[in-house]
């Protein structure tokens, strides 16, 4: 046991975890000596975990200050909790996933002796003991022409300088343009005066915002590699977002351009990278027939470019974090209803050619997907719809069930539903946020059911925050079938040239290179950690693998049903 320091720490650490319970212990016990040595008070933020991370820390350091959640905050707001109720000279933020060397949190108090330090990096080192890479430059547009023309190989000294991933000397202790804040030491000060983290940034970029700001205010970010900070990498990651994380990250980033730099720089910016990873990438398939060692290095150069055009595409249509999310998406959904509602609702239709006999005919897709997960609506059953569109299966479901809350983030295509279904008095139309079942009462659903929609939302986050959402509103034993896509590699922009020449002629779809319709993949155990986290379980799964993916999750009742 680490008991509390007699005299005031000059730092503050603020650990964010997320259902990294074991990790989490190694960082408390790291922190024990620095604690007893009066360096650190110790603040654990346990965002809504549910593999009882949070009581694990109060029993592992009882001289910790354990904050639970009601919600996962992400990581910039989860450490301004933390900033806004302590106030030591220095803050630290700290991912649950790491570990301090004796004597590292004191090395990096002595660089803070020079005024201009606001921010200090250690040496990240991974579990194979590789140092890493944890400094980078800013990624303004100069910089990226420079990047992708290959210039960095002829002006070696200034990719030095600037700290490129194979030219960076991460022995040399030195001021550098931002640092990652996986473990990083904050003078409260510069700090305040910045803002803080941006609290719009759930997770990935925070702390290039940040050091972006720290710069602009003039203080130094300082790399000390003598201070050892072990490093697991991507645990709380690598859940959120599984193996949409490259582009998750990459989204953030020009989020983060755009805000600093404006959107059209952001959006040029984007572009750059795109032609650039696409001619790398195109040249590694060239030459992969002559060098097997090319094979790879085209493969990561793809998704790279896979990963860059989301970007561009959330520069172009303003999708971002989960939280901006809801807008953004309406303002998508509501141009695809003034375009041909009926198509992007049930894209066999002929495109601005409707068949609405063929599409009214919405049962044998919804007796197809709760025949998979085998269940039944009842008469009597209140059933929520989850992405209604213009009420195609809602048709299908009040003609079943005693009502229906038919819920979509478009009011374009709540519009159009009204208009097109007068007779269904026993449904309620309700515009939702994009994320949350905000207006549902607590325990008030039976059932629910959506399918299609939650494939076309643009970040994992968002269809999670439904399925915790859910155990809010199911009544006990009720259960919700869910349509997500599991399949990573569907969701990539593929619209040729020539598609999109001929959708600025109104002559094809407009939307379907757009986030909001390519969507993205959900990882099921992620899919399942929500749902005990919102109070369900997940019951049953079809199609995993695949871009139709169906999932049963169920309420518990203790009576049964």
């Amino acid at each position: 046991m680490a008991p509390a320091p007699r005299e005031a720490a000059p730092v503050t650490v603020a650990v964010v975890s997320w259902n990294t319970r074991e990790l989490l212990r190694r960082c408390l016990r790291s922190l024990a000596g620095e604690v007893r040595a009066g360096r650190c008070e110790v603040w654990v933020v346990d965002n809504a975990s549910s593999d009882g991370s949070a009581q694990a820390a109060r029993e592992e350091a009882p001289w910790a200050q354990v904050i639970e959640a009601e919600e996962n905050l992400g990581f910039g707001r989860a450490v301004n909790l933390v900033a806004r109720q302590t106030s030591t000279p220095w803050l630290a933020s700290a991912n649950a996933d790491v570990a301090l060397a004796p004597g590292a949190l004191r090395t990096l108090l002595a660089c803070g002796e020079d005024p201009r330090v606001g921010a200090v990096a250690p040496r990240l080192l991974l579990p194979d003991g590789r140092t890493q890479h944890s400094v980078y430059p800013f990624p303004t547009l100069p910089f990226t022409v420079w990047l992708n023309l290959g210039l960095h190989h002829l002006d070696r000294r200034r990719a030095r300088r600037l700290c490129l991933e194979g030219f960076w000397d991460s022995d040399r202790p030195r001021a550098v343009p931002w640092a990652i804040a996986g473990f990083l030491l904050l003078r409260r000060a510069a700090f305040e005066q910045v803002g803080g983290f941006d609290e719009r940034r759930w997770l990935y970029a925070e702390d290039l915002d940040l050091g972006w700001r720290l710069a602009e205010r003039g203080w130094l970010t300082w790399y000390e590699p003598r201070a050892h900070v072990a490093h697991q990498s991507a645990a709380a990651t690598a859940q959120a977002f599984g193996e949409q994380r490259t582009t998750a990250f990459t989204i953030a980033t020009y989020e983060v351009i755009a805000s600093r730099r404006g959107r059209h720089r952001a959006q040029a910016t984007a572009l750059v990278n795109v032609a650039g990873a696409g001619v790398r990438a195109a040249t590694g398939a060239a030459l992969a027939p002559l060098a097997g060692r090319a094979r790879p290095w085209a493969r990561r150069n793809a998704d790279w470019t896979a990963a860059h055009l989301r970007g561009l595409g959330s520069t172009i249509a303003g999708v971002g974090s989960p939280e901006a999310s809801g807008a953004q998406m309406r303002s998508f959904w509501n141009a695809r209803a003034r375009e041909d509602a009926f198509y992007f609702v049930d894209t066999r239709q002929r495109y601005r050619d409707p068949d609405p006999a063929r599409f009214w005919q919405a049962e044998e897709l919804l007796d197809y997907a709760l025949e998979q997960l085998r269940v039944q609506l009842q008469p009597g059953d209140r059933v929520l719809e989850i992405g209604c569109g213009i009420g195609r299966i809602t048709r299908v479901l009040a003609a079943r069930a005693r009502s229906v809350v038919a819920l979509d983030v478009s009011d374009e295509m709540l519009a159009r539903a009204r208009e097109l279904n007068p007779a269904l008095a026993n449904v309620q139309w309700l515009l939702g946020d994009g994320s949350t079942l905000e207006g549902i009462a607590e325990g008030s659903i039976d059932a629910c059911v959506s399918l299609v929609a939650l494939q076309h939302v643009p970040a994992p986050a968002i269809a999670l925050s439904y399925v915790r959402e859910l155990g809010r509103v199911l009544a006990p034993g009720g259960w919700a079938a869910l349509q997500l896509s599991n399949d990573p590699q569907v969701h990539r922009p593929r619209a040729p040239l020539s598609w999109r020449l001929k959708a600025l002629a109104r002559r094809a779809p407009r939307g379907q290179w757009h986030p909001a319709w390519l969507g993205c993949h959900v990882e099921l155990a992620a899919v399942e950690r929500a749902a005990i986290e919102g109070g369900a379980t997940l019951e049953r799964v079809w199609g995993a693998g695949t871009q139709y993916c169906l999932v049963l999750l169920r309420k518990p009742d203790s009576g049964g049903r």
